[in-house]
């Protein structure tokens, strides 16, 4: 089955119930989750994970960070309400 994402990185099983995400995001936000299923994430990123601070997570791009920040947010939310 070809990847539901960017057409060049494998993907496992968590796309497998998801729409085609490149209807739904840019380019490098499918890229960002491919990578995330692998486990493999930014540097500031996983500063925030450990130290639990976010300006270094704020400082990337224009609207990246405060992106990334508020998609934690949301997963956390989700995760809390149907899982906990």
């Amino acid at each position: 089955m070809p990847p539901r994402c960017c057409s060049a990185l494998p993907v496992g099983d968590f796309f497998d119930h998801t729409p085609d995400l490149r209807t739904l995001t840019s380019s490098v936000s499918c890229a960002y989750l491919h990578h995330a299923v692998r486990r493999q994430f930014s540097t500031p990123l996983l500063h925030l994970i450990r130290a639990r601070r976010a300006e270094q997570v704020l400082a990337l791009g224009h609207t990246s960070g405060a992106d990334t920040l508020l998609g934690v947010w949301l997963a956390l939310t989700l995760f809390r309400e149907h899982f906990l």
